[in-house]
């Protein structure tokens, strides 16, 4: 079984599509560094369910998808096919091929296949479970993984040897089973919690119906009372109602006369106020026909009055232009006179210009000459001073190395005694460490076996606590079911208690007579409590007694016919009762009793009477006989009656009584036994509970008590693992002291040697600076010489250029004076004449303005005094409509005292009828509220009972009074009862239910916790004995593997607890031929390499995988060591194939075939494939 192809399509720096054939034996994957090698195996992984992105070297899953380079464009999604020639049928199929692909898209979408067929991740996941095959098995092996492998976290290495033993899925499984197992202790616990509970509502809902059934009755009662006193009001009522709707209709026949004549008054008062409204609108009119005529009156005074405003305005304005006409010929004036003297004074300025023109350029043209000759002076003044700086700097430079090159060689020689005394202290300090490690290897053989004696002394300790913890649990959970039996004995008992002291179950008369005294009356007691039954027949015997069980005995009839009597005295209902005295006379006939397959036996056998009462029993038994709920009547051979358990009677006459009884149904047989029984269980219970407290009391002191030695042992153990840890931590350091010391020592030598070196480059160095410096010295000399006669001529041709320079611009300061005083002369000249513009332009629109006010007041002139004349014609029409609005205003006065006169006649015919309707008013509200009385009793009646009152009702001798007495007793009985549960029947049934259903549920959960315990433990079982098998063997092949590679050397696979191998580290013990045992911290990288391909191949030597992919695991191996592992993987080649990724050259000789891939194309990889024959 092998892995013969691997396709990959866009997965990582594989672009394009690629295809890789392998072969059983070994396979070589070779490539420089970055090509993509390693995407192989991660392409294998990928495909086999890995599903950490960062054991694919990448951030998120969609990262494995190519993305592109600068000349390629990204692809859309990865996708990788593994083939696997399953020849061998390790894997759980049918298939000799078997292909596995994935699918990924960049939208984060995968798929998955199996040979071509959709699936989950999860059914990949199933399918290499255990085969060592998964992705996370040992059949991929990175060069991180040697290193993780050994170090101090021991998981990798256990989980290698698990999945080795086959024992993954039985983890599996138990995690599974012990959630299942939490989740079944949640739910039993919830569902105790809930029947204890439901348990008390279920006592408190059986209460509660008993007293619902007294308050049904007595409530009964009230209805019929209350309806009836109802019915009599309602007859009363209806009594005073007749006369006042009588009454009512006489008043509104005498209304109805005295309204004609109102209307006649109203139709006359109407006309008037017809005339009056006339002549009301004709003065209206009248009215506004002044208004206009005075508001035109109005309108022509405010007229007259704007128009003088507008004459007296156009008489000022003509005052004030007159004047400003005056000031603008003045300022005209004035303008032209500053104009004349202005450009006289420019005529004068201009030669005076012209001659400061001519002397500044002058004066410039010998400034310019000034500067050239200082310049050039200047230039070569500079010249000479950078060649003295060059000098100096190089006389410097010299003076610092020949000091630098001195002071080093004295460092030198200084840093060489400084090594001579190092290199003695370190001489010192290897022999201290070396005395040292001598004294700790003693002292870490003491601290382990102290430390095992410990660890050993702990585990007995822990597991007595969780022996003890167990018992303790065990012990509260029985503890726990008894108080839940005793609440639930507690509730039976008051139950029937409840039931003894109502009566319940007995009639009337019965419950009388019980709650008297029964000696005085002569009652022995019932039927039911002189009989003890067997609790299973109970059922049985109360449908053969029938109403006979709740006959009361009494000693001769006188006592019971005395009872009778009491009865109907106190008229408290009826009863039966059996005479004793008769029944002991009769002589008792020999009775037949059935025989056959299902008859369980005469029914006296399984009655127990009370002293005395045996012939009673005879009496009502004898020819009784008790069968199973088999049996079926064979009317030819039935001989008296027979009763099966479950209640059906037969009789001889073909007579057959049953049926089913109600949920929770009770017998008034056998009470007092069961109230018996139930307070011995009670006080039974009771004991218990105590003991089994005292028991948890005890069990919790011893645990106090295991739980202190446990600490005291764990601390002492923790404290000795700390000395044995400090032991190694000593011994280490005095390893890496000798080792680092030695080291040390030798560097110590090699830089002794480099110093004398330097010192003599450096005396030679020194040396060679002595003619450099003197020859910088003269020319330095002679260069000052010169710099210093070129600095007085340079001061010479400095003082020429700064003369010249105040010259010139004493003559350019003159010409610009001269030049700005021109300018000011042209601008106030420029503002001279705008003046003059302005004032022309000015004298324009005062002429303009001067016409517009004369045509104005020549206007308003005029239109005041044709206003005027049109005043005086408004002012007569005003006075002669004035006139006719008084006339008017008379005879309105007139009709309205008419009308007046109407209205108080209307108003006494009004007040008659308000009369007579307020006594119809007074009427109709009493007879409404007799009704609303009457339609009230009804209502009430009918709300509180769902009832119409009844028409037929003799109410003759009706008595009030005894009648509302009643009520208030059965009103006062109702209330004393309390608040009432109206729906308890139904909640109590619903309880009922609930309870057995949760009772049904809790023997479910019981049953599941019990199954999953055993199911636990036989995993734990069966996981233990696979490991402890495989574990051994491979302890045994690592051993040999080690030597084999070691060329000899010991190694040892150790359990740091034996006692609890499924979770117990693993430590891997190592010691190379020729070397004291050592921490695997101290190996050096190629022995831990070895070491752990030594465990790798002891596990598959026990459990080989089918391939094997080596990720570069040889790089840290030398020739000789590379010769036995590939020595050591063709041994192993029979049965495992294996794909090695490497650089190692005799690692690829070794191989079968040869892959090499190469990144021609920045960023995508290529494969060339060579086979060696």
């Amino acid at each position: 079984m092998y892995i013969s192809d691997l396709e990959i399509k866009g997965f990582k720096s594989f672009a394009e599509p690629t295809k890789l054939k392998f072969a059983e034996g070994l396979t070589c994957i070779v490539g420089p560094n970055g090509c993509g090698k390693t995407n192989v195996v991660d392409a294998i992984r990928w495909v086999m369910g890995e599903q950490k992105s960062s054991v694919l070297r990448s951030q998120t899953m969609h990262d494995v998808i190519f993305s592109g380079t600068s000349k390629r464009k990204p692809v859309n999604f990865a996708e990788v096919s593994l083939t696997i020639h399953n020849d061998r049928g390790l894997l759980p199929v049918e298939y000799t091929d078997v292909v596995i692909t994935r699918r990924v898209f960049r939208d984060g979408a995968s798929e998955f296949f199996i040979n071509k067929n959709a699936c989950r991740l999860k059914d990949i996941h199933n399918l290499f479970v255990d085969t060592g095959m998964g992705s996370d098995a040992y059949s991929v092996i990175e060069l991180k993984m040697v290193e993780s492998i050994l170090s101090e976290s021991k998981e990798e290495r256990r989980r290698l040897i698990e999945e080795a033993a086959g024992i993954n899925k039985y983890k599996q499984q138990r995690r599974l089973s012990m959630r299942r197992l939490d989740s079944t202790d949640t739910d039993l616990n919830r569902v105790n919690d809930i029947i204890s509970e439901v348990e008390k509502s279920v006592g408190s809902l059986r209460r509660q119906l008993a007293k619902y059934k007294r308050f049904d009755r007595v409530q009964g009662q009230l209805r019929d009372d209350e309806i009836s006193l109802a019915v009599y009001e309602s007859t009363q009522v209806l009594e005073k109602l007749a006369p006042i709707k009588q009454r009512i209709a006489q008043l509104k026949d005498g209304y109805g006369a005295s309204g004609e004549e109102v209307n006649l008054e109203e139709n006359r008062a109407e006309e008037a106020k017809e005339q009056l409204k006339a002549i009301e609108t004709e003065h209206q009119e009248q009215q506004e026909k002044v208004n206009v005529t005075n508001t035109n009156r109005i309108n022509i005074e405010q007229t007259l009055l704007i128009a003088e405003e507008k004459i007296a305005s156009a008489t000022t304005a003509l005052d004030r232009i007159r004047v400003e006409q005056h000031t603008l010929v003045e300022r005209e004036e004035s303008a032209h006179t500053l104009e004349s003297e202005l450009s006289n004074e420019k005529a004068h300025i201009q030669p005076r210009i012209d001659e400061a023109r001519a002397k500044d350029d002058v004066l410039k043209a010998a400034f310019d000459e000034a500067v050239d000759k200082y310049r050039s002076a200047k230039a070569e003044h500079d010249v000479q001073n950078q060649k003295h700086m060059e000098l100096l700097n190089r006389l410097s430079d010299l003076n610092h190395q020949k000091s630098h090159q001195e002071a080093a060689l004295t460092q030198h020689k200084s840093s060489i005694e400084h090594l001579k005394t190092k290199k003695e202290r370190l001489k010192n300090s290897q022999a201290e460490y070396r005395q040292e490690l001598g004294l700790v290897a003693s002292d870490f053989t003491d601290a382990e076996v102290q430390y095992k004696t410990l660890e050993t002394k702990v585990a007995e300790l822990e597991t007595g606590f969780q022996d003890m913890q167990t018992q303790l649990n065990e012990t509260r959970e029985t503890l726990a079911k008894k108080r839940g039996r005793r609440v639930s004995i507690e509730n039976q008992l008051n139950f029937y208690e409840e039931l003894m002291e109502s009566g319940e179950g007995y009639s009337g008369g019965v419950r009388k007579l019980l709650g008297g005294d029964l000696k005085k009356l002569g009652i022995l007691g019932t039927v039911a409590d002189l009989l003890t039954v067997d609790e299973r027949y109970e059922k049985a015997i109360q449908t053969v007694l029938g109403p006979l069980a709740e006959a009361l005995v009494t000693s001769d009839r006188k006592s019971a016919m005395s009872a009778i009597q009491t009865l109907k005295d106190q008229k408290a209902g009826s009863a039966t009762f059996l005479p004793l005295e008769p029944i002991l006379k009769t002589k008792s006939k020999n009775s037949t009793i059935l025989t056959g397959k299902h008859v369980i036996g005469a029914a006296i056998d399984f009655v127990t009477p009370k002293a005395g009462y045996a012939d009673l029993a005879q009496l009502l038994l004898k020819d009784v006989t008790l069968v199973d709920d088999d049996f079926v009547a064979d009317w030819k051979h039935i001989s008296g009656r027979a009763v099966r358990v479950d209640g059906t009677l037969y009789d001889t006459f073909g007579l057959v009584k049953g049926g089913a009884g109600g949920a929770g149904e009770d017998t008034i047989i056998g009470r007092q036994d069961r109230i018996q029984r139930l307070r011995v269980q009670f006080s039974k219970l009771v004991d218990e509970i105590q003991e089994h407290s005292d028991a948890i009391e005890k069990t919790h002191e011893q645990i106090g008590s295991l739980e202190r030695e446990l600490r005291t042992s764990k601390a002492s153990r923790d404290d000795q693992r700390q000395i044995l840890l400090e032991v190694e931590r000593k011994t280490s350091r005095a390893q890496y002291g000798i080792n680092s010391t030695e080291a040390d020592s030798k560097s110590v030598d090699q830089e002794i040697g480099e110093l004398i070196q330097a010192i003599a480059d450096a005396e030679e160095r020194i040396a060679s600076f002595s003619p450099q410096l003197t020859e910088a010295e003269t020319d330095r000399i002679s260069t000052e010489k010169q710099i210093s006669k070129m600095e007085a001529s340079l001061q010479t041709l400095l003082n020429q250029r700064d003369q010249t320079s105040e010259d010139a611009q004493a003559g350019r300061l003159e010409h610009v004076n001269l030049t700005n005083e021109e300018r000011n002369l042209d601008t106030r000249l420029a503002n001279v004449g705008e003046t003059l513009k302005d004032i022309a332009t000015r004298k324009l629109g005062l002429d303009d303005e001067k016409l517009k006010h004369e045509q104005t007041l020549k206007s308003n002139r005029e239109t005041t005094e044709l206003e005027k004349e049109h005043l005086v014609k408004i002012k007569s029409v005003l006075q002669q409509e004035s006139e006719m609005l008084v006339g008017l205003a008379g005879k309105v006065q007139v009709k309205r005292q008419a009308l007046n006169e109407l209205e108080l006649r209307l108003r006494d015919h009004h007040h008659k009828r308000e009369a007579a309707a307020d006594e119809l008013r007074e009427l109709s509200v009493s007879g409404a509220n007799l009704e609303a009385r009457h339609q009230h009793i009804v209502e009430r009646v009918q709300e509180k009972y769902q009832s119409d009152l009844p028409h037929e009702l003799d109410l003759t001798e009706f008595d009030q009074d005894q009648v509302e007495k009643r009520i208030r007793r059965s009103q006062k009985f109702i209330e004393d009862l309390g608040p009432i549960n109206m729906a308890v029947q139904d909640e109590f049934d619903t309880e009922q239910a609930r309870l057995n259903f949760l009772k049904e549920q809790q023997a479910d959960l019981t049953e599941a916790k019990t199954s999953l315990l055993e199911t636990i433990s036989k995993l734990d079982r069966i996981a233990r004995q696979q490991f402890r098998e495989t574990y051994g063997q491979i302890q045994e092949h690592f051993k040999g593997t080690f030597q084999m590679l070691f060329d000899g050397g010991e190694a040892n696979l150790l359990l740091e607890n034996p006692d609890d191998i499924l979770e117990s580290d693993i430590i891997i013990k190592a010691t190379p031929r020729g070397k004291k045992t050592q921490n695997l911290k101290m190996l050096s990288a190629g022995e831990k390499a070895l070491t752990a391909i030594a465990l790798l191949f002891a596990i598959y030597q026990v459990k080989p995988s089918p391939y094997c992919v080596l990720d570069e695991v040889d790089a840290p191996l030398d020739d000789r060591n590379i010769r036995k592992y590939t020595k050591m993987l063709e041994h192993f080649t029979t049965n495992t194939q294996f794909i090695v990724i490497t650089h190692n050259k005799l690692t690829m000789e070794a191989a079968k075939f040869l892959y090499g891939v190469t990144m021609e194309e920045e960023g995508v990889s290529r494969l060339v494939s060579v086979q060696f024959t």
